[in-house]
């Protein structure tokens, strides 16, 4: 895993619906990632520039009520989501969000709403000190 700051974060080998990732992230007793910040954004971003990871699902839906993006842990996204230009574009059945590297230069990686049973890769969030 890693570590940043309290949380290790795992990537994963397969690819999944964003159901099953979630599930298989509760199984190891963490969730889905979260980037709340900008900062642990870039710690995800650099993870999947090492691995070549194109996209991948973070604990981010809308699937409860449209519109309302809700992280894992049921907080809600801030004004400073780092969606990507246009998105989330609010698509019938695009209720989760993956974090993906853009075409544009100097953007990185953004969010894009994407359908949830897509399989993509995915990351696992868990406190540091649950790990066994």
């Amino acid at each position: 895993c890693h570590r940043f700051k309290t949380i290790c974060y795992r990537s994963s080998k397969d690819t999944k619906s964003y159901n099953e990732a979630k599930a298989t992230c509760r199984e190891d007793r963490g969730m889905l990632a979260t980037a709340k910040d900008e900062e642990t954004q870039q710690h995800l971003a650099r993870q999947m520039d090492a691995i070549y990871m194109f996209r991948a699902w973070i604990g981010l839906t809308d699937e409860t009520e449209e519109g309302q993006w809700l992280w894992e842990d049921g907080t809600l996204v801030g004004d400073d989501a780092i969606w990507a230009s246009g998105e989330p574009n609010k698509h019938y059945g695009k209720n989760c969000a993956v974090m993906s590297k853009t075409d544009s230069p100097g953007h990185g990686y953004r969010w894009y709403d994407s359908d949830c049973q897509h399989h993509n890769l995915y990351f696992c969030e868990i406190l540091f000190s649950t790990i066994s």
